[in-house]
């Protein structure tokens, strides 16, 4: 299938939306926040999150999303590293 995302790439999708709403370490995002991931890549991709940890899951309420340190510093690595990418010479 063309354009179909592997499981890591989903779950960068959803550390990516964490990323633009500017959540920081123990922040929370609903699920309507994940507008933009497509439907069939939104649970392979929390499912992964959780996996590398980068997201917990709030024990009461299973449409919030909790941000984990590891899944901050996943994010400021992949910041440093568009930095890099980006930057002229």
């Amino acid at each position: 299938m063309a354009g179909a995302l592997t499981d890591e790439d989903a779950g960068r999708q959803i550390l990516s939306t964490f990323a633009r709403h500017r959540i920081p370490p123990s922040g929370v995002l609903r699920r309507n926040h994940f507008f933009a991931v497509r439907d069939g890549d939104f649970q392979r991709g929390i499912n992964r999150a959780i996996q590398n940890n980068w997201i917990t899951l709030h024990l009461r309420d299973r449409y919030r999303n909790i941000l984990t340190e590891t899944g901050y510093a996943a994010l400021r690595q992949a910041d440093e590293l568009n930095d890099l990418t980006i930057a002229p010479r």
